[in-house]
């Protein structure tokens, strides 16, 4: 019984089971943190042991000692080198649970120091002074070399943007670094011994003297109630100096708007200017569809001041509408597809609640129509140039619930073949006049949906000018130049400039017609030779107005050589002579009864357009131009229009066809062109003596208008712009005086008559 005893004590003895201690080794580097603690990083089952669950037996080994606390100590004096203790930490319930644990100590040859910094710059950056000045070993400035005693090696451990850490201690700060602190935590070690190393923080401030505040405000500046291109943002600007002395000529130097204010003279310290700087910014497509608009600007000043406002967001409220777009559907599923082309060769058609039907043209082939009414109804559909483009897609009845933003409607277009290659002559900038030059522009489109695989144009000049330039890559020959094309792609256009020198009075004559030809060869297969001729006549003049209009016929057709075929050309030129620029800009043009408003095709056009027709009356609407003043002898601030229309069947010769345009500068009063007259005529003739030496002043007049001319004036017309006769005289005179003190303020047209001939001039009454 006692046997059985001792076997079972033996069992349990045997498979008794202790806590799982850990001594783990440490480093420690003068100078040590203070009493440091051996068994802080020693865990019994995982967790971290206590002097209550461990007990540690005191030793001493040469220079390193731990006591029964398991602090550990170095001896004064202690020479620099390396150093190791052992010690032993067993479990408290369980003496004869342990384990050990190895503490190593280096005492370097030096003491490492290196202490905090701060510096402050201003935003035009720079470089700071080194980190290293305050910085010690041993107690003595340390100093940035390699292999020499006392000396360390500095790094960068941590450094912002906008700042680099060099390795000699100093920090460099770029320009135009914002407002602000920013830390840099820098290491040194003592070069002969790497491990040997201390950490410290420089903190930089960034201030500035100059202080921008900007608040953005939306403006319907068209005043349609609905946020698209050509609505504004309006800047307020504040400037405030923080600073203790004088700011002088303060300009802004970047900007995502229009600054209005040029230079500021001064700002006095601690002084404010909300008034003297303001900005508009004139909203695009791509900000409405983003539902906001980012602005920034940035103000530069003498004495190298400079500050940049990180940008304002300004929210733009949705609006309800419908986007109209055509495309090219090469894959045929109806999806505009991200490799699918836009298609701008035809134009939109809208009826409203079942009224009229309004056209819409642009060169996007993107148009936008926007709601508030959530009961109106929309009838859409799309009309495409000719056979080789087919759209069936057509929507009934749409209407645009409120809050529901804008929705796309596709007009996909499908291709069946076709050849089609057209050539059009257009003025381009001032008309011709004695001693100038003077350009006209020439495009070549492929009407088609098949590829030109190469061409040659030819250009004719008039035998009395001499051609300054030509295009590059053309030809010149002693009429002109021809130019060589290839790969005309479908809906593509190409377009060219030749400048012409006219000669000086009397090699020439006011008065005298200048014509031009241009010529494109016709394609295998063409369906419309006709259009691979172009022509355009001008009239020299003396003098011209920048916003007017022209044919390309020169104010004569031969009626015999005119078909139902053949288009009227018509160019409108605007021109921004103001001084500031304009944001939006509108062409208004109401169509004589002689001319067939069904038949009007856009060549044309030097800015992005929407084109709006309904019934006789064309509006271009160049939302967004944001249209600079015109500066001399350049194309800045000009753009025209170029469009063609068939004149109404039954022209006889004899008919005379006016048309004129009225264009509008945001919300300036019209500038009306003068009147573009195009007659059917059985013969022509180069020149047109009657009104060679035409004059009539002044303009504009209050109370009396003289007219004189070389030839015999036979009658005068007075008329309204909608055409209304208010004076009708016989004259047969050479000089006349009409009393006009009795019409209202406004424009009018006066039509003079001699040797059968007719012109009409524009007059302003006061």
């Amino acid at each position: 019984m006692r046997k059985f005893y001792t076997l079972v004590l033996i069992f349990l003895c045997c498979f008794t089971t202790f806590g799982q201690i850990v001594a783990n080794d440490d480093f420690y580097q003068l100078p040590l943190p203070f009493t440091p603690v051996v068994t802080s990083n020693d865990t019994l089952n995982g967790v971290s042991t206590t002097m209550s669950t461990v007990n540690i037996t005191p030793i001493t080994i040469g220079q390193l000692s731990i006591d029964s606390n398991g602090i550990l100590t170095v001896a004064p004096n202690t020479l620099p080198g390396t150093y190791t203790i052992t010690y032993s930490i067993c479990e408290v319930a369980n003496p004869n649970n342990c384990d050990t644990a190895t503490v190593t100590v280096f005492i370097p040859s030096s003491i490492i120091n290196a202490v905090d910094d701060s510096f402050v710059l201003d935003p035009l950056g720079g470089i700071t002074p080194s980190v290293l000045n305050n910085d010690t070993s041993n107690g003595v400035p340390v100093m940035v070399s390699v292999g020499v005693p006392n000396s360390v090696v500095a790094t960068a451990i941590s450094v912002p943007a906008w700042l680099t850490f060099n390795p000699d201690g100093t920090i460099t700060v770029f320009p135009n670094t914002p407002s602000g602190t920013y830390p840099v935590v820098y290491q040194i070690c003592e070069a002969l011994n790497p491990i040997n190393c201390d950490t410290a923080v420089a903190t930089i401030t960034i201030t500035n003297p100059l202080d921008i505040d900007m608040v953005g405000t939306y403006n319907d500046f068209n005043n349609d109630g609905f946020v698209n291109v050509g609505d504004v943002i309006n800047y307020q600007i504040t400037l405030t100096n923080n600073g203790t002395t004088t700011i002088t000529n303060l300009t802004a130097c970047q900007f995502s708007m229009n600054v209005n204010g040029g230079t500021l003279a001064s700002l006095n310290a601690g002084a404010s200017n909300s008034t003297f700087f303001t900005g508009v910014h004139v909203i695009t497509q791509a900000e409405i569809n983003a539902g906001t608009v980012f602005g920034v600007i940035c103000f530069c000043g003498d004495s190298g001041v400079q500050n940049c406002l990180d940008g304002i967001n300004t929210t733009l409220n949705q609006s309800n509408g419908i986007k109209l777009q055509a495309f090219i559907d090469s894959n045929s599923n109806g999806i505009k597809d991200a490799s699918e082309v836009f298609f701008n060769g035809g134009n939109f058609n809208y009826s409203i609640n079942g009224g009229a039907t309004t056209n819409l043209y642009s060169n996007t082939g993107i148009n936008y129509l926007y709601e508030s009414n959530s009961t109106t109804s929309y009838n859409l559909s799309y009309t495409t140039p000719h056979s080789g483009y087919v759209c069936t897609t057509t929507y009934t009845n749409i209407t645009v619930p409120n809050g529901s933003g804008i929705t796309t409607y596709n007009f996909p277009i499908t291709i069946v073949p076709y050849t089609d290659v057209l050539v059009n002559l257009n003025p381009n900038g001032a008309p011709p006049r004695p001693g100038f030059t003077y350009n006209n522009l020439i495009y070549i489109k492929n009407n088609g949906v098949q590829t030109i695989t190469s061409g040659t144009l030819t250009f004719t000049k008039n035998n009395v000018v001499s051609i300054v330039s030509i295009p590059a890559g053309s030809i010149a020959n002693p009429n002109g130049f021809t130019l060589n094309y290839s790969n005309l792609l479908p809906n593509e256009t190409r377009s060219y400039v030749v400048t012409m020198q006219v000669p000086t009075i009397p090699t020439v004559a006011l008065g005298q017609q200048l014509t031009n030809t241009a010529f494109v060869t016709i394609p295998a297969n063409d369906v419309a030779p006709s259009n691979n001729t172009a022509s355009i006549t001008q009239t020299i003049v003396g003098s011209y107005d920048p916003n007017d209009k022209q044919e390309t016929h020169g104010g004569k057709i031969l009626h015999s050589t005119f078909t139902s075929n053949d288009y009227l050309t018509y160019t409108i030129r605007f021109e921004n002579t103001g001084t500031a620029e304009a944001i939006n800009i509108r062409v208004n043009d109401i169509l004589d009864s002689k001319l067939n408003p069904n038949t009007i095709k856009m060549i044309a056009a030097s800015h992005p357009y929407v084109l709006q027709r309904t019934g006789t009356e064309l509006n271009w609407k160049f939302d967004g131009i944001n249209l600079l003043p015109s500066v001399p002898n350049t194309q800045i601030g000009q753009g025209y229009i170029t469009f063609q229309i068939k004149p109404t069947a039954g022209y006889a010769i004899g008919d005379i066809i006016p048309n004129f345009a009225s264009i509008y500068f945001d919300f300036n009063p019209a500038i009306v062109t003068d009147v573009c007259t195009t007659e059917f005529v059985a013969s022509l003739s180069n020149l047109n003596f009657a009104f060679i030496d035409l004059n009539y002043y002044p303009n504009p007049v209050k109370n009396s208008l003289s007219i004189s001319n070389a030839s015999l004036i036979e009658e005068i017309e007075i008329t309204t712009l909608i055409g209304q006769k208010i004076i009708t005289q016989k004259i047969n005179k050479l000089q006349t005086e009409l009393n006009l003190s009795n019409l209202s303020n406004g424009i009018y047209f006066v039509k003079v008559i001699s040797e059968g001939q007719e012109k009409i001039l524009k007059i302003i009454k006061e």
